[in-house]
């Protein structure tokens, strides 16, 4: 009898072991991000730009971190991003009237486009500050981020 406990307990060692994690099992070191546009004018067409920024780059052009580019459908519009490393970001979303994948701006720079940031960041003679729009993403989990375009 003691002999087989101490078989079985071995077994179970080896078995806890050599035990591999599934293939399928979803990174735990990445969240996901929905970004629910508003402020849409669907009747001048055009696409939505969407980008999640690190501090370094936010919120220049080009720049991000991940972006999305999709066609205007609707007044409201959801965008995704699955498996974003966990950490701290920030995002903009502009209305790209003429499907130039680039921000027309004024002669002072400021957007002719209409644009959006996470937290409801305001432009205020010049891009807004990191610190006003950032987010963080925790690893397992979605953030839900409501961006209005003005």
């Amino acid at each position: 009898m003691m002999l087989m406990l101490k078989y079985m307990l071995l077994l179970g060692i080896a078995v806890f072991i050599i035990k591999e994690p599934l293939p399928d099992q979803p990174d735990s070191e990445t969240g996901s991000v929905i970004l629910v546009v508003d402020g849409i004018n669907p009747q001048r067409g055009g696409s939505l730009s969407a980008g999640i920024f690190t501090q370094e780059f936010f919120p220049e052009t080009g720049k991000a971190a991940y972006e999305r580019y999709l066609s205007v459908e609707a007044a409201v519009m959801e965008i995704h991003f699955d498996e974003i490393p966990a950490g701290e970001y920030a995002a903009a979303v502009f209305h790209d009237l003429d499907n130039n994948r680039e921000l027309r701006t004024n002669f002072l720079g400021l957007p002719r486009e209409p644009i959006g940031f996470s937290r409801d960041a305001r432009i205020r003679m010049g891009p807004p500050n990191y610190d006003d729009a950032y987010f963080i993403v925790r690893a397992g989990e979605t953030v839900t981020l409501t961006i209005t375009l003005r």
